[in-house]
């Protein structure tokens, strides 16, 4: 088990006495959110509108994972526009990969700068009444990768909304949102209105293991048009996972994560009881699985004990993984 080098987040973590705090900020800011996916396709060559789409909720909170298969580098343009009569005030959490000739790492940094970014105030940004602001525009080299997650959370608006596009600079015809009508690529997006999953498991030390999938079904599907994202790749899992020594003697409980799909390659970011882990790249290939202990802990006889998890399937990585529990 590797510790994640994110001092700050994980400083302010081990600094809690009570991690429940943790857990309810946490449920607090994603139970109210819309969640967005842009990964159709996930090879790209032609820039493009992907979507505008209007704050409904108290939070939105966008996930794309694109490669440029393009000889020349394209971009990825994100907005804010008010169109309200007053100021709009957000704050903005974001973290980006990329571009990167490694697909899981693109998606693993990402999501590791995300979770780093979200423990602190976030960045906030005012936009003014009938105007665009840009929040991000990051360059996706030829062949290379980019991952990107950013959380937007209203602090005071009414008319709200955020937009992406794909840009290639190579034509300066293109200078507005709305002039690519007449683009070679369509795009399209997942938007869901679940953004965070809770699961409760429960393990008895008389079991030995015990296991339990992150990214499995039932599977996000779009409520527009009911396209299905296999791997829940975006969406937040709580796991209360409920621990008994049922024996009269000490036992040691030990959790690991490993890849579920033959010929998949993972990596992952784990917020376990209050610390913070991430995992080394986890194989399984050839039948030769490889996998990670991210955590464990003793029991005292007939002790139970509480313990939560929380966790994002990352882009880049072959969701649902394997969640096991071993007892020795």
């Amino acid at each position: 088990m590797r510790q994640l080098a994110l001092g700050a987040f994980l400083t302010l973590y081990l600094s809690l006495s009570l991690y429940a705090d943790i857990y309810q900020k946490i449920v607090s800011d994603f139970s109210d959110e819309q969640l967005i996916v842009s990964n159709f396709p996930e090879s790209i060559e032609y820039p493009g509108f992907v979507f505008d789409e209007s704050m409904e909720k108290k939070s939105m909170r966008l996930l794309y994972h694109h490669r440029n298969i393009a000889r020349k580098p394209l971009f990825i343009n994100v907005v804010l526009t008010n169109r309200g009569e007053s100021d709009a005030e957000v704050t903005i959490t974001k973290g980006v990969g990329g571009s990167s000739r490694d697909v899981v790492y693109a998606g693993h940094y990402a999501m590791s700068s995300f979770l780093e970014h979200y423990m602190r105030e976030g960045e906030k940004v005012i936009v003014p009444p009938g105007s665009v602001t840009q929040v991000l525009f990051q360059e996706i080299k030829s062949l290379q990768t980019v991952s990107g997650m950013l959380k937007f959370n209203r602090v005071r608006s009414d008319k709200l909304s955020v937009a992406m596009q794909i840009v290639d600079m190579s034509y300066p015809s293109i200078s507005s949102l709305y002039s690519l009508s007449d683009s070679k690529q369509t795009y399209s997006v997942i938007f869901s209105d679940e953004s965070l999953r809770k699961i409760e498991h429960y393990f008895d030390v008389s079991d030995k293991q015990s296991h339990f999938y992150i990214g499995g079904k039932p599977y996000l599907q779009d409520r527009r048009t009911g396209r299905v994202l296999k791997g829940n790749y975006g969406l937040l899992y709580l796991v209360d996972v409920f621990l008994e020594n049922s024996r009269d003697e000490e036992k040691k409980v030990s959790f690991f994560a490993s890849p579920l799909k033959d010929g998949g390659v993972d990596r992952g970011v784990f917020v376990l009881d209050g610390g913070l882990v991430e995992t080394g790249v986890l194989s399984f290939k050839n039948r030769l699985l490889m996998m990670e202990q991210i955590g464990s802990l003793v029991l005292n006889p007939f002790e139970k004990r509480h313990v939560r998890l929380a966790t994002i399937p990352q882009a880049g990585s072959y969701y649902p993984i394997d969640f096991a529990i071993r007892s020795l």
